[in-house]
């Protein structure tokens, strides 16, 4: 195909702009032409394509929809490990009143603990390749959580007790089920302010598996920087519009939308105790809102997929 030429500098530069795209194309037809000759891989998932395109554009009723079901066998539910353990305001609870019984001790342990989970997040969110991690955090916000309450009684043997609980805290009866189900179609990862060694013992504790967890410590940037949840999107090789990102928090969803993910709120009204999580109503923006985590697998797994929330 001839391009076109003249004496004049800008056609002369849009002359040579068109021979590179033509000089590429002709490339790429030659690239995917081997790989059709000689991979059978490719050619099995052209003929899949061939089949998924119609059917997605027929079937979905939204561009989410019809994007999903295109590409269904890329997309990610990326969770909040954080969210996924039973009312951690409980156990830390039980612990610190347990251990704060036997030096005669008395507060407002409930109190206490979500004190201690709020400085504990303030202290490590947006963090930006810090020397600590959040282990180290929450053990510096239990001291100083404890001298303001007046409950220095407590030993650092006592002390350490309390902080290994957010290595030992148990899931959420319905969570464990359900990842192993998203698991037979979605790549469930864990995308997480936590420790990768807390994500480990936690999820062996529960018996739960991961296809990856994605720490923000290894990244060393946290969230809600965009470049933790852009970096996540970049590691997993996916667009952000591929992945889901899963909490039970508003916080971690809106920055993750602002970055293009797909959100899910999942509602957990005894995540901080009897006072209830500080945000409870999720932000309408999210793609799916469900009482459960069984619930969000069947949405996620249903024929249709899910539908964008109003």
């Amino acid at each position: 195909m001839a391009a076109p030429s003249c004496g004049d500098p800008a056609l002369n530069w849009i002359a040579d702009v068109w021979k590179r795209v033509v000089s590429a194309t002709r490339f790429s037809l030659a690239g995917l032409g081997a790989a059709y000759r000689h991979e059978q891989a490719f050619r099995l998932e052209l003929l899949v394509l061939v089949f998924v395109v119609p059917l997605g554009l027929w079937f979905g009723e939204t561009g989410v929809q019809r994007a999903l079901l295109i590409s269904s066998d890329k997309a990610v539910a990326a969770l909040n490990a954080y969210g996924k353990t039973k009312a951690v305001a409980e156990e830390i609870f039980v612990q610190a009143n347990q251990y704060g019984a036997a030096r005669g001790l008395k507060a407002d342990w409930a109190a206490v603990t979500n004190e201690y989970r709020r400085r504990s997040l303030k202290g490590i969110v947006n963090a930006e390749r810090p020397a600590y991690n959040f282990d180290d955090v929450h053990r510096a916000k239990l001291d100083e959580v404890i001298a303001e309450f007046g409950l220095d009684a407590l030993t650092a043997a006592d002390r350490d007790a309390i902080w290994r609980t957010w290595h030992a805290l148990d899931a959420w009866p319905d969570f464990p089920a359900a990842a192993a189900r998203l698991r037979k179609r979605y790549v469930v990862a864990s995308f997480t302010l936590l420790t990768t060694s807390l994500v480990v013992d936690v999820s062996k504790r529960n018996g739960i598996d991961w296809d990856v967890i994605i720490s923000c410590e290894m990244i060393g940037i946290y969230k809600t920087r965009p470049e933790a949840y852009r970096t996540a999107a970049k590691w997993l090789a996916l667009e952000p519009a591929d992945i889901m990102m899963v909490a039970c928090h508003n916080f971690d969803l809106d920055a993750a939308r602002a970055c293009g993910y797909q959100t899910a709120f999942v509602r957990r009204p005894d995540e901080w105790g009897p006072g209830g999580p500080p945000d409870p109503n999720p932000n309408p923006a999210c793609t799916v809102v469900v009482d459960g985590f069984a619930q969000l697998a069947d949405k996620l797994l249903s024929d249709g997929g899910y539908s964008v929330q109003g």
